[in-house]
C-alpha cells in the first residue's frame, strides 16, 4: 500500500512539474509573437505617418459654399469644389479616397415667417491618388 501511495505522489509531482514547464514555454512563445507583432505595427505606423504627411488635407469654407483641397506642405489651395449652399462636417475616409460632407442649401422662407432648411449628404470619390 505504501508503494502505491509513493508512486501516485511521485506521478502527481511529475505531472505538476511538467504542466508548469509547458505553461512557461507557451508564455514565452506568446511573448515573442507579441514582440514581433509590436515591431511590425511600429513599422506600419511609421510608414503610415510618412504617407499621411504626404497626403492632402480637405478644408471647407462654410461661408463660401465650397470645399477646398489644401496641400499641407505648401499650405496652398490645390483645387476647389463649388456647391450651392453651405458645406459643413467635411470628413475624409482613412484611405483618403472618399470625402463626405453635409450640404445645406440656402434657407427658404415659408408661411408664417417659418424657415425650412433641408440638408443632404454629399460623397465625393477620388479616383486618382493625388
Amino acid at each position: 500500500m505504501r508503494k502505491v501511495i509513493i508512486t501516485v505522489t511521485l506521478l502527481s509531482l511529475f505531472i505538476f512539474a511538467l504542466t508548469g514547464c509547458g505553461v512557461t514555454s507557451q508564455k514565452n512563445d506568446a511573448t515573442s509573437g507579441e514582440s514581433e507583432q509590436n515591431k511590425q505595427s511600429e513599422t506600419t505606423t511609421k510608414e503610415q505617418s510618412k504617407e499621411h504627411e504626404a497626403k492632402k488635407y480637405y478644408f471647407t469654407a462654410n461661408e463660401g459654399g465650397s470645399i477646398s483641397k489644401i496641400d499641407l506642405k505648401t499650405n496652398k489651395v490645390v483645387s476647389t469644389i463649388k456647391v450651392d449652399g453651405a458645406v459643413h462636417n467635411v470628413q475624409v475616409s482613412p484611405d483618403g479616397k472618399i470625402l463626405g460632407a453635409t450640404l445645406v442649401p440656402e434657407m427658404q422662407h415659408g408661411n408664417n415667417h417659418s424657415m425650412e432648411m433641408k440638408g443632404m449628404a454629399v460623397f465625393i470619390i477620388q479616383k486618382q491618388t493625388n
